[in-house]
């Protein structure tokens, strides 16, 4: 923990946990997290409670790490109170965030950050040493004789931290900035015309130009004071070399040149003037000996330096620092698989410690496996010192063309000369989100009636991936880019006249299963005609909807998101609905109003069929072989109704028009009447008809001709006479009823018989008016007319065969004839279930 030593981790802290820390040193945090999720997921570390958010580096979005589905690995952070931070006690929350969630386990961690005084004085007793910028040779020979140079080990990867002015030793991720590296790499006095010219002025008497290189070195302690850095290996002047362009970095550095005599007193300051090594991307642990080797380490120290002042150029290095912000991922296992967008990019860091005693250098090589440009070599090598620590690391970044697909490929690393160590891993290249949508119809009509056309639309995946969308109308009114992107918002929910409504505004295509395309989603649009439409049998409006995925505007550069709809709207009239109103009324009023409740007043009959019975007098002669029978109809209907009456029979078809109230029908029977049929249906004069009733003509041809007995020894069965009325005339009629009981468990045979002479006789008809539902009956016409010919016998065979009743109460039910006998011209036989 302290300046001189590797920092302190902390693996997976508990809640309650104490943190200690000296102020200008830096301790880490690690957490092991899973990913449960059947997708890649990123993770990343979030930090409350800090006084100032630089304490902390590697958390946030910008520093997350990507895990594969089902997968894991180990989130890292640093924190770091600068020098001047005030001792005690800060109380702290850690968590993981997934997907704008925390993940749990571990949850919210909290615990306390001790901060504890730091052994270096703080930085104003530093500015007071300048006048030790005569000895410039005693100072840099101090660092190579003592042994500080171990004590540069700590893994000063506080890079991090440098992102404040304090910490010059960050090392920026971009190597963008070649110019500070060269400067510096190449000589102190390539970066003095830069920035020491500014400020190298009122230096001129403490390091004359002629003077050995030693004297920048006295000032570089003061430059890069918290850079620990291995180099004290190499010889001083190297060291010296890169101090010049330390001094550069402000005025107020000139001061420190004195610095470096305090390096005795504080190992870890001193030691910290190779700055130089922190070229690498992450590790500060590159040594000066690499200077000469790989211009690309000084950019850390220029960087840093032109960083510092507040306007000017340093504003420009600032700018840039986002781009230095990517995902990352230390020391990724063999066999891993890495999640990748098209066009993202993920550094991948491989870590090393030198347990040897000398200096080694670490390489990383790749196997070429993936296209060129894919994988990129940031830093390929790494001078480590003994017992220290550093890093090489490599570039993953799939270009924005990128087949989605899994891409295999292999990363060498370990000493050089040494055979390397192999590290297979596995990149995923993620398909871009996108919609394609679709309609039904793309033409839909709607009328006479309706304000609202309705277009039902379909959403697919373009891509293989889940996708969440916004669906909208667009105004073709804004103007595109060259890719056809608006240039400002176009969406619109209404227009003067119309207004548009979804079911659904956001949607999301997903996927059931790993492997499978997301299945598609409906959607509907109401396209509601707003205010009058004044004149015109038909109008038409166009509307180009689209859906964007809400990750990704572009849809992927794919244009089968949008699809463009025609809503058109008719009617009768040229003229707006409350002006048509009370025309449409007097027409549905005269010609539109139909009737109901047809029946047949005369007649005996059951819902909607009737049977015109003829009538007992005393002009009734038996066998009279023709006869005419007339049907009066009723029916209820507004006053205002225009009717049409059909009558129906066989296959001729009457129609009269214009009838009122109701109409009475003659029809001339002859024989038996057993085809003597019409049906009759009223209805207005503009709609089909309705539901008709069927009438049958019944005549009389005998008389107690018509006898019924029971079993096969046809015993007689007592019949009782009783009074009815025919329809809504109540016509006074004689009807006859027999009772017969039924044993649950066998049958009873009821014989028809006529009595007529066989040879010279009449038949008899029988028409069922209604039928039993509880008892069965076999050998008998149930739907039409039985005809019984003169001397003979019909026998009707009856079963019981529903539920007898458990209470004790009488089952019993009616069926019912209409006959052409004159005695039983009505007849009811009321079976009954006999009691056990």
């Amino acid at each position: 923990m302290a300046p001189s030593g590797q920092p302190t981790q902390y693996l997976n802290p508990t809640p309650n946990s104490l943190l200690v820390v000296e102020a200008g040193s830096s301790i880490g945090l690690s957490f092991d997290f899973t990913n449960d999720a059947p997708n890649p997921q990123s993770f990343y570390l979030e930090v409350e409670g800090l006084p100032e958010a630089g304490w902390a580096t590697g958390v946030g979005s910008s520093s997350s790490v990507v895990a594969a589905a089902l997968g894991g690995g180990t989130i890292r952070a640093t924190i770091a109170p600068p020098v001047r931070a005030l001792p005690g006690d800060y109380p702290i929350v850690v968590r993981i965030i997934c997907d704008g969630s925390v993940v749990d386990p571990p949850g919210d961690v909290t615990a306390t950050l001790r901060v504890e005084p730091g052994p270096e004085p703080p930085e104003p007793e530093l500015e007071q040493e300048p006048i030790s910028t005569d000895e410039p040779a005693s100072i840099a020979a101090e660092p190579v004789e003592t042994p500080e140079v171990p004590v540069v080990e700590p893994k000063p990867e506080e890079p991090p931290v440098a992102r404040t002015p304090s910490r010059p030793a960050r090392s920026p991720r971009p190597k963008t900035t070649a110019k500070p590296t060269g400067e510096g790499q190449a000589a102190a006095p390539d970066g003095q015309p830069d920035t020491p010219a500014q400020s190298a002025q009122p230096e001129p008497v403490p390091a004359p130009v002629p003077a050995p290189e030693k004297p920048p070195a006295a000032e570089e302690p003061v430059s890069q004071p918290e850079v620990e850095p291995r180099p004290a290996a190499p010889a001083p002047s190297p060291v010296a070399e890169p101090r010049p362009a330390a001094p550069a970095p402000t005025p107020v550095a000139e001061p420190k040149p004195a610095a470096p005599a305090a390096p005795p007193a504080q190992q870890p300051r001193p030691a910290s003037p190779p700055v130089a090594p922190a070229a690498p991307p992450r590790p500060a642990a590159p040594s000066p000996a690499s200077r000469t080797a790989a211009d690309d380490q000084m950019p850390v120290i220029d960087l840093e330096t032109t960083r510092r002042p507040s306007g000017g150029e340093p504003d420009e290095d600032e700018d840039e620092e986002p781009e230095v912000v990517e995902q990352n991922l230390l020391d990724p296992r063999d066999g891993s698989v890495i999640s990748l967008k098209p066009g993202e990019s993920m550094l991948l860091r491989f870590s090393f410690r030198n347990d040897q005693r000398s200096t080694r250098t670490y390489v990383v090589d790749e196997d070429r496996s993936l296209e060129t440009g894919w994988l990129v070599l940031v830093q390929d090598q790494v001078n480590i010192n003994a017992n220290g620590t550093g890093e090489v690391s490599v570039r993953l970044c799939p270009p924005p063309t990128a087949a989605p697909g899994t891409y295999p490929f292999e990363v060498r690393i370990g000493p050089l000369g040494s055979p390397l160590t192999p590290c297979n891993l596995m990149l995923e290249v993620q398909p871009t989100p996108a919609v394609q949508l679709t309609a039904k119809q793309t033409l839909v009509k709607q009328g006479p009636f309706g304000r609202s056309v309705e277009f039902e639309l379909t959403a697919e995946s373009a891509g293989n991936a889940n996708t969440t969308f916004r669906v909208a109308v667009t105004d073709p009114t804004v103007e595109t880019d060259e890719q056809g992107m608006p240039r400002g918002p176009d969406e619109v929910y209404e227009t003067p006249q119309w207004r548009y409504l979804f079911d659904k505004e956001f949607e999301t295509l997903r996927s059931k299963a790993a492997g499978r395309p997301p299945n598609p989603v409906s959607l509907k649009l109401r396209m509601w005609r707003k205010g009058i439409w004044w004149l015109g049998f038909k109008e038409r409006h166009e509307a180009r909807v689209r859906a964007v995925p809400v990750t990704d505007p572009s849809n992927g550069q794919k244009r089968a998101n949008a699809v463009s709809l025609t809503a058109v709207r008719w009617r009768l009239l040229p003229i707006p609905g409350f002006l048509a109103a009370p025309i449409a009324l007097l027409l549905f009023i005269f010609l539109a109003s139909g009737a109901s409740d047809l029946r047949v007043t005369n007649a005996y009959g059951v819902g909607r069929s009737f049977y015109v019975v003829q009538m007992r007098d005393e002009n009734w002669t038996e066998g009279k072989p023709k006869i005419t029978l007339q049907a009066r109809m009723k029916w209820s209907a507004p006053w205002y109704a225009l009717l049409k009456l059909k009558v129906i029979e066989e296959n001729r078809t009457d129609t009269h028009y214009f009838v009122r109230g109701g109409y009475a029908d003659d029809i001339s029977v002859e024989e038996y009447g057993d085809r003597s049929r019409r049906s009759y249906e009223v209805s207005s004069i503009l709609r089909p008809g309705a539901d008709p009733v069927l009438v049958r003509f019944v005549p009389l041809r005998t008389d107690m001709k018509l006898l019924l007995t029971l079993g096969p020894r046809m015993l007689p069965i007592d019949e009782y006479e009783r009074d009815e009325v025919l329809g809504d005339e109540k016509i006074p009629l004689k009807s006859r009823e027999v009772l017969v009981e039924v044993p649950p468990d066998e049958p009873v045979r009821i014989n028809f018989s006529n009595l007529t002479d066989p040879k010279r006789g009449l038949k008899v008809l029988l028409w069922p008016v209604t039928n039993p539902t509880n008892f069965n009956i076999e050998n008998f016409n149930r739907t039409d007319s039985t005809q019984i010919d003169p001397g003979a016998t019909n026998t009707a065979k009856i079963t019981f065969v529903g539920q007898a009743p458990q209470d004790g109460s009488v089952l019993e039910e009616d069926w019912q004839f209409v006959t052409t006998d004159a005695t039983h011209q009505i007849l009811h036989v009321r079976l009954r279930l006999k009691a056990e």
